[in-house]
């Protein structure tokens, strides 16, 4: 290959990797007010809400870009976590990593006040809510989770 051609192609390769790296940092970065153990202080799902008790079972921990929720000593939900949070509200999408719906995705907003997260989401396929609120009859969800 001659010379002339090596070169550019050369320097683009490395634009290309510093971008994505860039790109993987930037990732990185927005995740990093999610990680550790959270837990449930409200929960609305669709309308309905547990007992206090009931509440209480669930936990959740945030590792990197992996947001796994349990129930008890039970996983009940593994998802990976994409955010944008130069959104208003700022925008979180689920992406199910296993099971039935795996691949598929969870449109969210959240908002950290403290060190509690608020975060209200729609059903599978559904448009991302606008407002942290569920209504009668709604098909989004609303959290708070306090960090552990």
């Amino acid at each position: 290959m001659p010379r002339k051609l090596v070169v550019p192609l050369f320097v683009s390769f490395l634009l290309l990797a510093f971008a994505s790296c860039r790109t993987d940092i930037d990732h990185v970065e927005r995740l990093k007010p999610f990680q550790g153990s959270w837990s449930f202080v409200e929960l609305n799902e669709k309308g309905v809400k547990p007992s206090d008790a009931e509440r209480k079972k669930y936990s959740a921990i945030v590792v990197k870009d992996k947001f796994h929720v349990g129930k008890d000593d039970d996983v009940v939900a593994n998802y990976y976590l994409r955010v944008d949070p130069t959104k208003t509200p700022a925008e979180v999408d689920w992406v199910i990593t296993e099971g039935e719906h795996q691949g598929e995705i969870l449109r969210a907003i959240f908002e950290f006040d403290g060190d509690k997260l608020k975060m209200c989401t729609a059903e599978v396929g559904k448009a991302r809510p606008t407002e942290f609120a569920v209504k009668p009859g709604s098909t989004w969800s609303y959290y708070v989770m306090q960090k552990k």
